[in-house]
């Protein structure tokens, strides 16, 4: 029996959870580009320990997925959400410490947990509450509360840096993840007969069902990993310039990638949503592998900046096209109860993307030029692609039809 007996997809439960992610994920996604450039200019990182702030971040927060997913459905969404959003809140203090390389590297390891915890509650709640015929647009409208973060947390954090100092930057991304924490206390949690761990089962910390498009997730994961890792030191190498708002204010290049990938992200996720819900994935999937291949190609040969835009938009309409088709793939082949912890298989496959992209691609960086890092990481993408063709899609479209008529 679904959970969500509501035909209405903008309830206030709906539109209140949105907003909250947004409040939350803009300060994660603050940090994301912008630690990597404090650990090089303060700390004298290299690319290696550059890819280990995100790595080690994305590490914890894979290692308490199966843990959240375990009390999403044995405790209830309500009371573990709020732990994670409050852990969140308060390890934002904690990067006014960073004087040392393996103290932020510490700080990141700390802070992967909580990030664990509210990103699998939040999707796992949003699935409950949107009308099931309505899912693949719910989560799409819902996952444009990271796009707009992936473009307002950069952008923010990327100004700052150029025009203030680091510690407006920590400031900002704390006061970011306390809206997130006022807007969650009003949201009504859906409730649900709860199944209470009676003890750690290989079921209850992966549901295998979810497998197979999560390893689709895994591996595009790892090549945005290397996007949101490098792209400051990308436009860098390509000479790309700034441009100048007036004054002495600017915008870099790579809050002109994060800007433009986000509204690729935002335009294609309700459309890919809606064709989801009545087309199935097949030719959603295809063209969201198709348009990442090929901005990325265009984004390794930008020479001038309308190169680079273009390039940004594509490679933003083919994530966002792929990263809600597939977690919509996997809420439909399990039943309510399965949810938390079909949810934290998948996002235990990003976690694991995300900590190795940023380390594989920062030695290939390492050894080669960012240019042909991006090149290595359209060719990645084939893979998906092939694999979605030949074996995911026959297994899903089977899959699908047996929960459909249990």
């Amino acid at each position: 029996m679904e959970v969500s007996t509501q035909t209405r997809l903008w309830t206030r439960s709906f539109v209140l959870l949105t907003f909250s992610n947004l409040a939350l994920a803009s300060g994660a996604f603050l940090l994301f580009p912008t630690l990597p450039i404090f650990a090089e200019d303060v700390l004298g990182a290299d690319n290696i320990q550059k890819g280990l702030i995100v790595s080690l971040f994305s590490i914890t927060a894979l290692l308490i997925r199966p843990f959240a997913g375990i009390a999403l459905d044995g405790w209830g969404r309500k009371i573990v959400y709020l732990i994670g959003i409050f852990f969140f809140v308060a390890c934002m203090p904690l990067y006014f410490l960073s004087s040392t390389i393996l103290i932020l590297l510490s700080i990141r390891l700390l802070h992967g947990f909580p990030w664990g915890i509210v990103t699998t509650s939040g999707n796992t709640i949003v699935s409950d509450i949107v009308p099931p015929a309505k899912r693949g647009e719910g989560i799409g409208y819902f996952g444009m509360s990271f796009t707009v973060s992936m473009a307002l947390g950069p952008i923010v954090g990327l100004w700052i840096l150029t025009n203030y100092n680091y510690d407006i930057l920590f400031y900002t991304a704390t006061g970011m993840v306390l809206g997130a924490v006022l807007v969650a206390g009003f949201i009504r949690y859906p409730q649900m007969s709860l199944k209470k761990p009676k003890g750690l089962t290989w079921d209850m910390i992966a549901e295998k069902r979810s497998i197979p498009s999560s390893l689709m997730a895994l591996v595009c994961s790892m090549v945005y990993s290397a996007l949101i890792t490098f792209m400051s030191s990308f436009t860098k190498e390509i000479n790309l310039p700034a441009i100048q708002l007036g004054g002495e204010s600017t915008i870099e290049g790579s809050s002109l990638f994060f800007l433009f990938y986000a509204i690729g992200l935002t335009l294609v996720r309700p459309i890919a949503g809606k064709l989801m819900d009545k087309n199935g994935p097949k030719w959603v999937l295809i063209g969201g592998f198709v348009f990442l291949i090929l901005g990325l190609i265009l984004l390794a040969f930008s020479k001038s900046l309308p190169i680079f835009i273009c390039a940004s938009v594509i490679s933003g309409t083919g994530m966002g096209t792929i990263l809600p088709t597939t977690i919509t793939m996997v809420v439909n082949l399990v039943e309510p109860s399965r949810r938390g912890v079909a949810n934290s298989t998948f996002f235990s496959a990003v976690d694991i993307g995300v900590a190795f992209g940023s380390v594989v691609f920062g030695a290939i960086a390492d050894i080669s030029s960012l240019q042909t890092t991006y090149l290595i990481g359209a060719g990645t993408i084939v893979i998906p692609l092939v694999y979605f063709y030949f074996f995911v899609l026959d297994d899903y479209e089977k899959k699908v039809k047996e929960v459909i008529h249990q």
